[in-house]
């Protein structure tokens, strides 16, 4: 396994198709709602198994606070927990970038998973195709909440 962090048009392209397949083509979200202006300015983790982009999220830094999102793992490489590698990997980026608060807005069926990694509910968002979302928000530092996750 690799993994790599970065916002260059080779990461984002990868990116962008991990998210197709699972978002558009497997949840049924429509590529307008899927798609965004942010991809270009923010930070893409991708995993690699043998080499084949598997798994991606991104990292939307503005000042002390980011946005934590677009966290997409194709179908047959899910429950091998590369999305904690994923979403670790961006915690302990942010911190280096000295962020002091992350937020993620995640399918509500996903609330226990993101506090279990130290991250608090916030509320009831937005829904996205037929896909409620909540807001959750993890306060920095980081180190004591990852380290237990």
């Amino acid at each position: 396994m690799n993994l790599v962090i970065g916002c260059d048009s080779l990461l984002i392209g990868q990116s962008q198709a991990i998210r197709h397949e699972v978002f558009v083509l497997e949840q049924d979200i429509s590529p307008e709602l899927e798609g965004d202006d942010k991809d270009s300015i923010s930070q893409h983790a991708i995993v690699y198994l043998d080499c084949k982009p598997v798994g991606c999220a991104r990292l939307t830094i503005s000042q002390d606070r980011a946005v934590l999102s677009r966290v997409a793992i194709l179908h047959a490489y899910r429950g091998a927990k590369l999305a904690d590698v994923l979403i670790k990997s961006l915690l302990s980026y942010a911190q280096r970038q000295q962020v002091s608060y992350i937020s993620v807005h995640a399918h509500h069926y996903l609330k226990n998973y993101y506090q279990k990694l130290g991250f608090e509910f916030i509320r009831e968002s937005e829904i996205v195709g037929h896909h409620q979302l909540i807001e959750l928000g993890l306060s920095i530092p980081l180190s004591d909440k990852l380290a237990a996750a």
